[in-house]
């Protein structure tokens, strides 16, 4: 599957952004998560509009990233 949105990266992880949905991609291995405004992330936490926008606030770039379905 592939998806272009705003991006940033950090030493493990790339956090891409397309509607309403973040994906979480770790970069050694590829593998992949998403969590849409609404639902809660591998800690529990519930993402509301406003932490969706916290975080595509420090996307700086955009790119196409092909996600192994």
């Amino acid at each position: 599957m592939k998806i272009t949105g705003k991006y940033y990266v950090n030493d493990n992880f790339t956090y891409l952004f397309k509607n309403a949905t973040m994906y979480t991609i770790a970069r050694n291995t590829g593998d992949w998560g998403s969590v849409t405004v609404g639902g809660y992330t591998a800690s529990g936490q519930k993402v509301t509009q406003a932490d969706f926008d916290r975080w595509m606030a420090n996307a700086d770039s955009e790119g196409t990233f092909e996600l192994a379905e």
